[in-house]
């Protein structure tokens, strides 16, 4: 009789502390709880590991699932709709409609700054400017082979585009 008393108020014991806590039922020894829904969930199969610490990320599957989407919800979203109105590009002068301007979101009047023309123009002449930069051209000299110590012509040696002088250090084999 003793005994069914005593473990009678073990489980009230129990049920207070779930109580306590704020716990509807008492977690498994596999299950943790999610900060997104307050849900117990397994540790293993419900829960991300971030890669650089180990750890289990505090939110599960579900929920972080949820979120990224709410995310994207709102990425699609412009907070500024393009505008139906003619507007005047500031390189070329000259008022066009709206169709001529690409879209951007972040603009007040949701086009870009330059026409469609202009932004082209603007693109292309940046492109051969930062080719012009990279290029580069192997030198003719002779060179001197790290590998044996000889001075051999620069046709013995491999390009390579990273190096200032456009050719590797060590001359070909053959």
């Amino acid at each position: 009789m003793l005994r069914i008393l005593d473990s009678q108020m073990n489980i009230d014991k129990a049920n207070e502390q779930k109580t306590l806590i704020g716990l509807d039922r008492m977690p498994a020894w596999n299950e943790v709880r999610c900060d997104g829904r307050g849900e117990f969930k397994h540790h293993k199969d419900d829960f991300y590991e971030n890669s650089a610490t180990g750890r289990r990320m505090p939110t599960c599957k579900d929920c972080k699932k949820s979120a990224v989407s709410a995310r994207r919800e709102v990425k699609k979203f412009h907070p500024n709709p393009r505008s139906a109105e003619p507007k005047r590009c500031p390189k070329c002068d000259v008022t066009k409609p709206a169709g001529e301007f690409y879209s951007h979101g972040s603009a007040k009047d949701g086009l870009s700054q330059r026409c469609k023309d202009c932004a082209r123009a603007h693109i292309n002449a940046r492109y051969h400017k930062n080719r012009a930069a990279l290029s580069y051209s192997p030198t003719t000299e002779p060179k001197r082979c790290t590998v044996c110590g000889v001075e051999k012509p620069a046709e013995k040696f491999n390009i390579n585009k990273i190096l200032k002088n456009g050719r590797v250090r060590s001359a070909k084999i053959a």
